[in-house]
């Protein structure tokens, strides 16, 4: 299973995956990916945290490929491939700016 000590070979995974799918021109296309316990708004349950990967890409437009490639499918760190279902990764920028605000 995925742990948090993994998210820095899985941020160097899905860096270098946007830096052969995207356009853009960016030496390190993923600034950080984070394990946080949050609450999904989709099957919301009161009181229930889960985890989830926060990955932050270092300009909007990488949002989209990113999230493309994390739905279609990567290798993991520990070697297993894994499909992602992403969250928020749709909503405009300036929204999802307000909403990661602590």
């Amino acid at each position: 299973s995925f742990q948090p000590s993994d998210c820095e070979r899985f941020k160097a995974l899905l860096s270098a995956k946007l830096l052969a799918s995207s356009k853009e021109q960016v030496k390190s296309p993923v600034l950080s990916v984070a394990m946080v316990n949050r609450q999904t708004i989709m099957n919301y349950s009161f009181g229930t945290m889960q985890p989830f990967l926060r990955v932050v890409t270092a300009l909007p437009s990488l949002v989209a490929t990113a999230r493309r490639i994390l739905e279609q499918g990567m290798q993991l760190p520990n070697g297993s491939s894994y499909t992602f279902e992403t969250f928020e990764s749709n909503w405009l920028y300036v929204m999802r700016f307000m909403v990661d605000r602590d």
